[in-house]
């Protein structure tokens, strides 16, 4: 997952420096418009990118959940993920810090890890008993991880050295990843134990 993570939400931070850089001092509306569907794409692309190694390791312990529903439920939850959490960043005051957005991330990220987790849930419950400990293995990483995902971002500025914020970018999809990482590996193997 957390190899998922790198590539999926460190290509994602990728794209909008790009996009950031090739919009430049456009017009606000359309910058944010291009910016919002950027995201999107990104969101669903790192749900495809994270989907797909998570059913390389789901192949090897429980070969009965099928590869490609399983990597569009992760996609389709990334997504639908993306869009409230891009929402929600887009509707902040520019410049807010951190810290005044700590507590509004602190409820945001279980609330996505959820939808994700739930989204997955409904192929999994299909294969595992009691598989809705992993909506809340989810939910837990994700509190977790978006705490980074959301914290590394905001350090970036416009003075920020491009070198610089493409490494925040892919430090911060290792970051962010880990967490759910750790906590849904962890609810696997307690969920593979309890169906045996």
């Amino acid at each position: 997952m957390v190899a998922g993570e790198i590539i999926g939400l460190g290509g994602a931070g990728l794209l909008a420096l790009g996009a950031t850089a090739l919009i430049g001092d456009a017009p606000a509306t359309p910058v944010v418009v291009v910016m919002f569907v950027a995201m999107l794409a990104a969101g669903a692309g790192e749900g495809a990118v994270v989907g797909g190694m998570q059913s390389l390791v789901l192949a090897r312990v429980l070969p009965r959940v099928p590869r490609r529903p399983w990597v569009i439920a992760t996609a389709f939850g990334a997504l639908l993920a993306w869009l409230i959490g891009a929402g929600v960043v887009m509707s902040l005051p520019e410049n807010q810090a951190f810290e005044d957005s700590l507590p509004l991330f602190m409820a945001l990220g279980p609330v996505l890890g959820a939808l994700l987790g739930g989204c997955q849930w409904a192929v999994l419950r299909h294969h595992v008993p009691r598989a809705g400990w992993w909506v809340a293995a989810n939910a837990a990483g994700w509190g977790i991880g978006l705490l980074v995902g959301f914290g590394i971002p905001m350090s970036i500025s416009e003075d920020t050295p491009t070198a610089l914020a493409a490494a925040l970018a892919l430090l911060t999809g290792a970051g962010t990843g880990l967490a759910p990482g750790l906590v849904t590996a962890e609810a696997l193997v307690r969920l593979l134990r309890r169906g045996r």
